[in-house]
């Protein structure tokens, strides 16, 4: 899972030289706990997503309980903070930079957000878990993300980790001691920055905003030099390469051509 990672890293910062050093920082802090040779931890995240739900949405729960296990279909989400699920890059970046701000524990929230906004569909597979895992393997392109991400927030403030952890009994747990990566937040790196939150994802949104600079610029040059035509072919070919998510070239496109 961690090739999704690494894919976004580099998409954002625009080469290996500026990726690597994110990828690693990444790899040994937030993720550090889901890169074990074992998938212990990312089971044991999985109850703490039911748990979340259990303070937020009693009816979803019991839902969600009677599949007898673990909602399996979010240890992707977990594990590549949702990029292997969602087709639209913009829609992943605006998560990472959501999740880079804030505690390693936080994907957990949205996971449990985005399954409370699933809730009808939810209730409907009736607890059958092979249609539940069915509809969560294909999320749906138009999920209303910034409202999840303050919805996730929100239970965030209103149960923290330490009392999910608690109420889970994992508190003794290895992945959840404060020897964990998952709990030993902020990370000592994030002590010496000054901009706090913020300023822990500057260096990071200021490369996806110079990549959206760059890429119009390109886009300008195409039509002044061959016209709409040209324009589309080769905004095609950035797409298709990974350079640009499709939701941006568009929005590119119209700021070019208007």
């Amino acid at each position: 899972g961690f090739n999704d990672v690494c894919s976004v890293t580099l998409m954002v910062m625009g080469d290996e030289h500026r990726a690597r050093p994110v990828a690693e920082r990444l790899a040994t802090s937030y993720f550090r706990e889901a890169m074990n040779q074992n998938f212990d931890a990312v089971q044991q995240a999985l109850k703490l997503i039911m748990k979340i739900i259990e303070k937020r949405d009693k009816k979803l729960y019991k839902c969600l309980l009677a599949m007898e296990m673990d909602p399996v279909f979010a240890v992707s989400w977990i594990i590549t903070w949702f990029a292997h699920s969602l087709r639209s890059l913009d829609q992943v970046e605006r998560l990472y930079d959501f999740f880079i701000a804030h505690h390693p524990l936080m994907s957990l929230y949205v996971s449990a957000s985005l399954l409370c906004h699933e809730k009808n569909r939810l209730i409907e597979a009736g607890g059958d878990y092979p249609a539940v895992h069915g509809l969560m393997q294909e999320l749906p392109s138009d999920i209303p993300l910034d409202k999840l991400v303050i919805d996730a927030y929100s239970m965030f403030c209103a149960a923290p980790p330490s009392s999910v952890i608690s109420a889970a009994s994992l508190h003794r747990e290895r992945a959840f001691t404060n020897e964990s990566m998952w709990r030993m937040y902020p990370y000592p790196f994030q002590a010496k920055d000054t901009g706090g939150a913020e300023g822990r994802v500057i260096v990071w949104k200021s490369h996806h905003k110079a990549k959206a600079q760059n890429a119009k610029a390109v886009l300008s040059a195409v039509v002044k030099g061959g016209g709409i035509a040209c324009l589309i072919i080769v905004g095609q070919q950035l797409v298709n390469s990974g350079f640009l998510s499709a939701d941006l070239a568009d929005r590119l496109f119209n700021s070019v051509v208007s």
